[in-house]
């Protein structure tokens, strides 16, 4: 019996990483891609800069305009980038913990902990924000991260913990 529930905790964290991944790739890919190919951009906006022949106008809205408004995307999509990246890399640290609850690997247990952990933590923090915002959306979630994290942490430290390698 308590290995059916750790195989459906497994279960829930493999599809979970899944769906990580692929929001993850999402998210790295729509970042990555807002904007076309800054570098050369630049480039060309640098090469109308040294350019004789280029009029001075043109390179005063090169200067003022453009360049600084291609510095500014390419910061905004470096950083959906960089979510996208943390988000794959938390997906695959999922999809290892539940190929190692699958196998009864004591480190995947306590790994789960810890996650359970920061559910709870997490959940409490979004309780008290969207108390304090009087967010319906965010107390919800939390109340939903509240519960997860009960059911992991109660569940993996109770009767199942002797079943672990």
């Amino acid at each position: 019996m308590a290995r059916a529930g750790v195989i459906f905790i497994g279960i829930i964290a493999l599809l979970g990483a899944i769906g990580g991944i692929i929001i993850g790739a999402g998210i790295t890919f729509a970042g990555w891609s807002i904007y076309g190919n800054p570098q050369t951009d630049l480039l060309l906006y640098l090469f109308a800069l040294v350019n004789p022949s280029t009029p001075m106008w043109l390179q005063n809205y090169i200067l003022i305009i453009l360049i600084p408004d291609s510095l500014r995307l390419m910061n905004i999509a470096t950083w959906i980038g960089y979510f996208g990246v943390g988000v794959l890399i938390v997906s695959f640290v999922y999809f290892a913990t539940a190929i190692g609850l699958f196998a009864m690997k004591n480190w995947a247990r306590i790994i789960m902990v810890i996650i359970g952990v920061l559910y709870l933590l997490s959940g409490i923090g979004m309780l008290i924000f969207g108390g304090l915002t009087l967010d319906i959306l965010l107390i919800l979630w939390g109340l939903a991260n509240l519960f997860w994290g009960i059911i992991l942490v109660a569940y993996l430290n109770g009767d199942v913990k002797h079943d672990f390698e």
